[in-house]
This record gives C-alpha cells, structure tokens and sequence, in this order.
C-alpha cells in the first residue's frame, strides 16, 4: 500500500497568518478576531467551519427575518445584483424547463420574505458577474468583497436545527440556500486565484466542497419528500434515460478494478471501499455517456461514495488520487457551466505532481480524456 503526504491546512483568516498564529477557521469570523473584535476575512471559501456557530442559541427564524427585513437597506449594487441573478445568473444555473422558473421567479419571491436566502441570491449574482466576460478589471475586487459579505451573512442567518424542529415555511427556503451555498463553494476559488496560484491548493478546495455537498445532502434528505411537493419541486426534476457505458469507458473501469486488485486483497477492508467507489463510479460514466444532466449526477457522485474514500484522498493516498484524477474527466466535461470552468485540469494537475512515477501510466486515460 502506498501511502501519501499529511494535508495541511491553508484555509486561515488573513489576520491570525499576518500575525502568525494558529486559526480555527470558523466561518463567518474566527475565535481570534471574534475576542479581538476585528473584521475576519478569508481568501477562500473553506473548509466551512460554520455548522458550530449555530449549535448556540438562536432567535427564531421568524424573529430573525422580520427584523433583517427591516434593518437590511435593498439599494442600487443590491438591484444590479438581483436583475444579474433574474436575467442572466438563474439561466446559466438551469439544468432544464423544469427548474428554469424556480430558479427566475420562485427563488426570487420566496427571498422577499427570507433575508438569508437573499443575501445567497447576491453572493451568487456576485460571483457570476465576477467569471463573466463583462467584468471590468476595476469593480472585481469589490465585487469579491460583495459576494464574500454577502455569503458570511447569508451563512450567519441560515441555521440547520433538527428536522422535526424545522417549520414548513423554512424547509423551501433553508434547500434553496443550501443549493446556493455549493454553487458558492465551487465558484469562489475560481474568482481569487490563477490556474498557477492554486496549483497544490485546488485540490484541498475541492475536498472541503465534497465535505460541504455531503453535509448539504444530509440536511435535504430528511425533507426531500417535502421538497418534492413544494413549488421548489422542479430542482429535483431529473430526465429518466438508460444509461449505457462506452467501449472507453468500460475499458477505464476495468482498469481501476484490475488495480484495486493488484494493490489490495479481497480480504482488507480497503479493498471494499474502493470497490464500492469504483462501482459509483461506472455508474456515473454510464449516466453521463447518455444523459445531457451531467450536474446532477456528478453532484450524486460525491455523496454516495464511502465517507473513507474521501478520507484517503485528503491522505494523498495514491490510489485515491488515481480515482479522483478519473472524477476529473467528468468535472471537465462540466467546464462550460461558469462555477465548474478548469477544475477538472486544475486537480488533475495537482494529482499529476503528486503521484510517484510508477503510479504514472494509472492515469493516462484521464489525461487523454482531458488532453493535458
């Protein structure tokens, strides 16, 4: 078994390393700057460090919204953003007719009524003008600083109590947030940095966005039925097709199974778990060789693989990176959707430095497939 470097962290605030000292990472403000009483702010949008801050007492809901709604002034940057999100930003999110409505009309109303859900609209609106090709050089630094204001707000506001404790009123609106918050995570890292600035940070991004889209996936569940019935239905909306594996890609498959064979014996307990991610695997591939729904199911990937997998890829463990360098194949085919863009080229890059050279040839079909 090959075994990898330890991750380290590189997700402090800009304050605790100008000081260096040790950051918690807390989201939307550190312990450290929190007791110092100073604005925190980070370069990227992990590892959303958050869900704690809500575990304190809270006003309800409704309390907190009725006064956002009254001390939150709507002005002219707050209007650009909401007629980028109902003009542009919500088709360009869109996976089909179903939810393009939810997405212009339903989501927009609903945040009327729901500040935290707003805040989430112009963090989006935000970036998206940010990675368009119509932002001028001059208002991209405070564009980022809207989107991440924005976000840290939307975050502060939205909690996740237990489900039985959720009011039906919140649930269309707690999912619609979460959507938004994984749009975020993926787009963020794309809008501060260069290919080349973030060549060994992009994948440690990318793992804190697996982490962020398996804890949104464990909030939803509980009220997917509710979800499903709701004027919010439409997100959930996926085209039936039968999938079909292609000769290339039954061939990668049977690769990586020949491999997990030859490092690991059907009597280990790692053995089990790349198995099981492999058959995710080629369960994705056979979706995507058929299906123009490429999003959802790429997103579904990240939750159903074992929880371990993820664990072996923040190791470095060579394996690991070999399966995921075969992930970026698929989050390179999603590269016109504005959030997703050079992802897959940038963590292939990473994995590519990363392995020894004997783990080399296990990825050239990633490579091929991405013409790197």
């Amino acid at each position: 078994m090959t075994e990898g470097k330890t991750r380290k962290s590189h997700h402090g605030c800009f304050q605790c390393k100008r000081r260096s000292v040790k950051c918690d990472e807390k989201r939307p403000q550190c312990f450290k700057c929190e007791t110092r009483q100073e604005s925190c702010r980070y370069a990227t949008s992990g590892p959303f460090l958050w869900a704690e801050t809500f575990t304190q007492k809270q006003e309800p809901i409704h309390s907190q919204q009725q006064k956002a709604s009254t001390l939150i002034p709507f002005n002219m940057p707050h209007l650009r953003l909401l007629l980028n999100w109902t003009t542009s930003t919500c088709h360009s999110i869109s996976r089909n007719q179903a939810d393009s409505g939810v997405w212009q009309n339903t989501i927009p109303q609903l945040a009327l009524s729901c500040p935290y859900l707003m805040h989430g609209i112009f963090a989006i609106s935000a970036l998206h003008l940010v990675l368009s090709n119509g932002c001028h050089k001059t208002e991209r630094h405070g564009l980022l600083e809207t989107a991440e204001s924005h976000q840290s707000e939307a975050i502060k506001m939205f909690t996740k109590p237990a489900e039985d404790q959720i009011e039906p009123s919140q649930h269309t609106a707690s999912f619609a947030l979460s959507s938004l918050l994984i749009g975020f995570a993926f787009a963020f890292p794309l809008s501060v940095t260069t290919v080349h600035q973030t060549q060994f940070g992009s994948l440690d991004e990318l793992m804190e966005v697996f982490k962020l889209i398996r804890k949104m996936h464990n909030f939803s569940t509980p009220i997917m039925d509710r979800i499903q019935g709701s004027e919010l239905g439409g997100l959930l909306w996926v085209e039936q097709s039968h999938s079909n594996l292609s000769e290339s890609s039954r061939l990668a498959i049977k690769d990586l199974r020949e491999l997990v064979s030859a490092v690991y014996s059907p009597s280990q307990g790692d053995y089990c778990i790349f198995v099981d991610t492999i058959d995710c695997l080629e369960k994705l591939l056979a979706e995507l060789d058929v299906t123009g729904d490429m999003v959802s199911c790429s997103y579904r990937w990240i939750y159903e693989v074992p929880a371990e997998f993820i664990d072996y890829i923040q190791e470095y463990n060579s394996l690991a990176l070999v399966i995921l360098a075969y992930y970026c194949v698929v989050l390179q085919r999603l590269r016109t959707h504005w959030w997703i863009s050079s992802w897959g080229e940038r963590v292939l890059d990473v994995i590519v430095k990363t392995l020894s050279p004997s783990w080399q040839p296990s990825i050239a079909w990633a490579l091929n497939a991405i013409n790197c």
